[in-house]
């Protein structure tokens, strides 16, 4: 008998990576349908590499893609590149919080923002989504549901991006870390990640297999951008609280 299923998947790069080696596991199971996926910032990724492989080539096609992605994940630079020299005796260690690049990066987060770190607004990760066919999974209805969250950072409500207007922009606008990233404008609303909207598939389960949109908002004061670094830092803590 075919178990059908809508998950929910969680935000966070190296969990992100940690989901990739369950849904391979998933996708091995014949009598599993993947027919909806709800994804914050990593989770968002995944989701959108997965539906894409499903509606391209089924479980095989969303093994392989879900592996490319994440092996070119893998091969930007990053932190690792840069480990903290181990004490003599000591074991070594890749936490970040010794790692010497992350603290200096991580301290000028808090005096300059990425309009001014990033000002052509660089993002790695565009790249690795031009694989994603996301014309074919606006328009085709066998394609599984997806639901990717992101935030408003001006009045701290949740949006929910159904199929219909999937696109490249919308999964960074999931995955923008606002210390890292300038806020994605889509339409004339700059866009968030945050971790509050993860387990919304799973809580509005309702909406699988029809159109349908919740407010997810709560009330969090309305605040007009700022683009340096500390109101940034004060910004997100306001909207995770």
């Amino acid at each position: 008998m075919t178990v059908r299923l809508a998950i929910a998947l969680q935000g966070g790069g190296s969990h992100g990576a940690f989901t990739w080696g369950v849904l391979d596991r998933l996708l091995q199971e014949p009598r599993l349908e993947i027919v909806a996926i709800s994804g914050t910032s990593a989770g968002a990724m995944n989701a959108g590499i997965l539906a894409d492989g499903l509606r391209r080539g089924g479980a095989a096609q969303a093994r392989k893609a879900l592996e490319n992605y994440w092996k070119d994940v893998g091969r930007l630079p990053g932190y690792a590149g840069f480990p903290p020299p181990a004490l003599p005796g000591a074991p070594r260690t890749w936490n970040l919080e010794r790692n010497p690049v992350f603290l200096w990066h991580e301290m000028l987060t808090r005096i300059w923002s990425p309009y001014e770190t990033n000002p052509f607004n660089y993002n790695p990760l565009r790249t690795l989504l031009e694989r994603i066919d996301f014309d074919g999974l606006r328009r085709d209805p066998r394609a599984a549901r997806v639901f990717i969250c992101a935030t408003n950072v001006r009045t701290g409500s949740r949006r929910v991006f159904e199929n219909e207007e999937l696109s490249a922009d919308v999964l960074l606008a999931s995955a923008a870390l606002p210390q890292v990233y300038q806020a994605v404008e889509l339409g004339h609303l700059r866009q968030i990640g945050t971790r509050a909207a993860e387990r919304w598939l799973a809580e509005h389960r309702q909406a699988v297999g029809k159109h349908s949109t919740v407010d997810l908002s709560r009330f969090v004061p309305t605040r007009h951008g700022s683009l340096i670094g500390q109101p940034i830092i004060e910004r997100l803590l306001e909207l995770e609280t």
